[in-house]
């Protein structure tokens, strides 16, 4: 939860969209509240993380968590998950 009381969303990456919206149904069904937000490949995840992480906003105000499909086009998941882990602002807000 933010400062401000807000749940932070649930970020799912994942290039076939049938995929996202089951797994969004999925949480809805479970009870999930917090928003959602889809990316339909790692190029997209890493953009939106890039402008957030800019203003050094913590990571855990960015999001609660991140589901990341492994095999995807320009950016795949192993990919993203090696910007996430190895990007400096990323790191110091862990």
């Amino acid at each position: 939860m933010t400062a401000d009381g807000a749940l932070q969303p649930i970020l799912i990456t994942d290039d076939e969209s049938g995929d996202r919206f089951f797994l969004q149904k999925a949480l809805r069904k479970a009870g999930v509240k917090n928003p959602i937000l889809e990316f339909r490949d790692g190029a997209d995840l890493l953009e939106f993380l890039e402008r957030e992480t800019a203003g050094r906003k913590p990571l855990n105000e960015i999001a609660s968590l991140l589901f990341l499909d492994i095999k995807m086009p320009l950016v795949d998941g192993f990919d993203a998950m090696r910007w996430i882990r190895e990007n400096s602002i990323v790191k110091l807000l862990q």
